[in-house]
């Protein structure tokens, strides 16, 4: 078992005492003194990243503001945000994760959408309609004449070269 016992002063700052309870094979308890430097102390135990040795004094905190907001389910919440934030109109519900409209009367800025482009109104960018006709025309006649196209589709039948034949 371990238990500490205070701390003492010195000239260079402040030593701990650590007393150490062991127990010898009698029932008889002894006890051992050991001192720990202040810093070795200070760091045992600590959690890595979790905890922070500095005091908050002389620290000049941000000015804030609290912002409200309420879901269509009726949940009402209070978000901190910095005074040179620029506040939005919506946020998402921290209970149901519905969206949730400012309290405070700011209308959120309807987005103007561009209407959805086809591959079709592409085209008609660059070519007009009888332009397409044509080289429909022109690509379905090469196709026919065996001039493009998949191989299978240009391979000689056996019924057509029988009859020819």
């Amino acid at each position: 078992m371990v238990a500490l016992s205070g701390f003492e002063k010195q000239t260079n700052g402040y030593r701990v005492t650590q007393c150490v309870w062991m127990r010898p094979m009698s029932n008889w308890a002894t006890q051992a003194t050991k001192e720990v430097p202040m810093a070795e102390r200070t760091l045992r135990g600590a959690r890595l990243g979790g905890q922070s040795f500095e005091d908050e004094r002389g620290i000049e905190f941000a000015a804030r503001q609290q912002v409200g907001y309420r879901c269509p389910q009726g949940h009402e919440f209070e978000i901190t945000m910095s005074d040179e934030a620029d506040v939005p109109a919506e946020w998402e519900c921290t209970r149901c994760g519905d969206v949730a409209l400012s309290t405070s009367g700011i209308v959120p800025v309807e987005k103007v959408e561009k209407p959805v482009r086809t591959h079709w109104d592409m085209l008609l960018e660059r070519r007009s309609v009888k332009e397409l006709e044509e080289i429909l025309a022109e690509r379905l006649g090469m196709l026919r004449g065996g001039e493009i196209g998949p191989a299978h589709l240009h391979r000689p039948r056996k019924r057509a070269a029988a009859k020819a034949g």
